[in-house]
């Protein structure tokens, strides 16, 4: 009586999806049982895939003499996991660095375009047009920090004696004399991104 496994070594086997590849040890079996003479469509049905999945893992087996995945086809990737690491380590280091800059500063060979797709696509990153800061100085600071902190224990006074409008915005000029930043989306408004 053959088995009926999806998966090879689970009891309850849910666990490969379709479209995923056999394991090795799956392939393993493959080839060892079809060499003691099983046909290909009755392992087929005892390992619950196509036909023709048994005859690539077959195929593969004949021609490498390996059970592991094949490279797949297409053109590699342009730059190492430690370059791409290298080139956002840089970016997060100095958000206001202007892509000419960043691109003269890599000890290695690649355009501004690959470094734009590279941040955008695989880490969300992008240049932003920097929020303009507000004019305050430290003693400014300070003492609008003492106020605030003041006022937190008074917070049912404040609210019952206050008027309050919707006309406020830290943006003084919007859209003159800001930069450009490398930021996340929830960054908007970090010391380091601010103009």
């Amino acid at each position: 009586m053959p088995s009926k496994l999806r998966a090879f070594g689970t009891e309850i086997s849910g666990n490969r999806g379709p479209g995923q590849e056999l394991s090795i040890i799956a392939r393993t079996v493959i080839i060892t049982a079809q060499l003691a003479g099983k046909k290909n469509r009755e392992l087929a049905n005892d390992f619950g895939v196509h036909r023709h999945t048994i005859t690539r893992t077959l195929k593969r087996w004949q021609d490498h003499h390996t059970t592991d995945s094949l490279r797949r086809t297409g053109r590699p990737e342009l730059l190492s996991p430690r370059q791409v690491r290298l080139v956002l380590r840089i970016v997060r280091k100095d958000p206001k660095i202007k892509w000419k800059s960043l691109h003269n500063e890599l000890p290695f060979e690649c355009t501004i375009r690959t470094l734009q797709h590279i941040l955008r696509h695989q880490f969300d990153l992008r240049k932003w047009r920097s929020r303009r800061r507000p004019s305050l100085d430290d003693y400014d600071a300070q003492r609008r920090y003492a106020h605030c902190r003041a006022w937190r224990l008074r917070e049912q006074e404040l609210v019952e004696k206050t008027i309050y409008s919707d006309e406020c915005s830290i943006q003084n000029n919007p859209n003159s004399g800001t930069g450009w930043v490398f930021r996340y989306g929830h960054e908007k408004f970090k010391k380091c991104m601010v103009n």
